[in-house]
């Protein structure tokens, strides 16, 4: 027998998953959105999002899940405060369809549940949401609404939310091959297939990803202290002078005690290691022993 027909509007604003996508169904009150890290600023700008919804952040290996009543709003706090997602995913409703707080709450509640299931929730979602209020007729049209988005996030390349997605594949899979345009992004998936495709065998589970920052002098790293109790691998993707550096610190060469810790996420440590030198800048450690490779592109 046949599935059931599908006819999706999709809006691509720079004609790839590169940029910003709105995603429309037939029969379906939703609207998604999805934007890479780097085009966040424009997705703040869209008028669709300063309403109720739900949202996820993804990277290649986890997923964090919230909701609020100004989406624009929460995002951009997002953009401060954690600095480790590559994609953002929204959910809402379109106009005169508006979301209300006991749907957000249940969206919320059932996506950390998937999420949950999977093995890629983020520790930082602490709570599972907030209590379900929502009576049988609406717990039906709310699960019919994300079973329709979940289908849209599916054609996108987005597994985050199936069941053992970290073990199979990326949780966010990169459009085309990598490539310069692909490495310019702020996404560690991106960089490690090209360090694999060039033969370098890092291992991405193991490994922390940083783009040279805005003044050309440094490379921001954000790891948890756990990171320097196994091998650890660093990626530093310096995008002016088109090149990748591979840095391989083996387990117990660092400790957690030499290194300071943000202020406001205490259980990240705040690295900051500068160019050229490849000494960390508050701390004074030296990560020029761990260098192995670089990598033109």
């Amino acid at each position: 027998m046949a599935g059931e027909l599908k006819v999706l509007k999709i809006l691509l604003e720079e004609g790839s998953l590169s940029g910003i996508a709105k995603v429309r169904m037939a029969n379906w009150s939703g609207e998604l959105l999805s934007s890479p890290r780097e085009k966040s600023e424009d997705l703040l700008e869209e008028e669709d999002i300063h309403r109720y919804g739900v949202y996820l952040l993804l990277s290649d290996e986890k997923a964090y899940v919230g909701q609020s009543r100004d989406l624009a709003r929460r995002l951009g706090e997002h953009l401060l405060g954690k600095d480790w997602w590559d994609r953002a995913i929204v959910l809402t409703r379109i106009e005169g369809e508006a979301f209300d707080r006991s749907d957000i709450d249940y969206l919320e509640s059932v996506l950390i549940e998937k999420a949950e299931e999977a093995g890629t929730l983020d520790v930082d979602n602490h709570n599972h949401g907030n209590p379900r209020k929502v009576d049988e007729f609406k717990k039906a049209e709310l699960d019919s609404f994300l079973e329709n988005a979940l289908f849209i996030m599916s054609l996108l390349g987005v597994s985050a939310l199936e069941k053992g997605a970290r073990k199979e594949r990326p949780l966010i899979e990169a459009p085309g091959h990598p490539d310069e345009e692909g490495l310019r992004r702020r996404r560690k998936g991106d960089a490690i297939r090209f360090l694999k495709s060039k033969g370098v065998p890092v291992e991405g589970k193991k490994a922390n990803y940083a783009v040279l920052d805005q003044k050309g002098k440094s490379f921001w790293l954000n790891p948890r202290p756990e990171r320097l109790e196994d091998d650890w691998w660093l990626i530093l993707n310096d995008t002016e002078e088109k090149r990748v550096h591979v840095l391989f610190v083996p387990k117990g060469s660092l400790r957690k005690e030499q290194f300071l810790v943000r202020s406001d996420k205490p259980y990240y440590l705040d690295i900051h290691i500068e160019k050229g030198a490849f000494v960390e800048r508050k701390s004074g450690v030296d990560f020029s022993p761990y260098f192995l490779e670089v990598v033109s592109y």
